[in-house]
């Protein structure tokens, strides 16, 4: 016996987009752009932060990816930003062979996009570093300690400090309050404590949120802190 099944009606027809004056649009990716450089947060489709015709309602949107820091117009896709009550370009002094030595001497944020940059920094003024992933890497190169605070509390957000090299604090040397977001100290080296994180001050702290103290070696104690 054969049965015969039939379906009434047409097939769906393909979905078809209208701009706000009534003709055809190409729907496309935009992303979120608070500083209004051209270039919205994130690196590819899953970032985007909607997928219309139009931009969203609310403004700062671009269709092009790749800022690695949306909250100043002089920051782009790639390179280190000291922000202070300027912002420096540091990108070409932090690629050197050696680390670029910083001094940072006022409440600072410093910025840094996914690559590998060298630099040894002595602060005696809070600092905020803020990476765009893990790929983001802050490096002593296996020459020099990168975060030297003096009475000033760092936190790192979203990126890696590694090969650092010092007598104590391989990566970190603090006498204040060291707060890891997501961050990673790792690979560092001590010749005598604190391979990761040395942290000397009576009243500091060591906060870790979603961050990471791994495969930091010292000579005498605290391989990672």
């Amino acid at each position: 016996m054969l049965l015969l099944l039939a379906c009434k009606g047409s097939p769906p027809a393909p979905d078809t987009h209208t701009d706000d004056t009534g003709g055809p649009c190409e729907e496309q990716s935009w992303y979120v752009d608070e500083d209004q450089d051209g270039l919205g947060l994130g690196q590819g489709i899953d970032d985007r932060a909607a997928w219309s015709c139009a931009p969203p309602e609310e403004a700062g949107y671009s269709t092009t990816p790749g800022d690695c820091y949306d909250q100043d117009a002089q920051v782009g896709a790639e390179g280190v930003f000291l922000i202070g009550s300027e912002t420096v370009d540091l990108t070409e002094l932090a690629s050197q062979d050696s680390p670029h030595a910083l001094t940072v001497q006022e409440p600072s944020t410093l910025v840094v996009c996914d690559g590998t940059w060298a630099l040894a920094v002595d602060a005696t003024a809070d600092l905020t570093v803020v990476g765009q992933s893990l790929d983001s890497e802050v490096t002593g190169l296996d020459q020099q300690r990168p975060f030297t605070m003096r009475g000033a509390d760092l936190t790192l957000v979203d990126l890696t400090v590694r090969n650092g090299l010092a007598t104590d604090g391989g990566g970190v040397w603090t006498d204040a309050s060291v707060t890891l977001e997501g961050g990673r100290v790792v690979e560092n080296v001590a010749t005598r404590s604190g391979g990761g994180i040395y942290q000397t001050g009576a009243d500091g702290t060591v906060t870790i949120h979603e961050g990471a103290v791994q495969l930091n070696s010292a000579a005498v104690n605290g391989g990672g802190v």
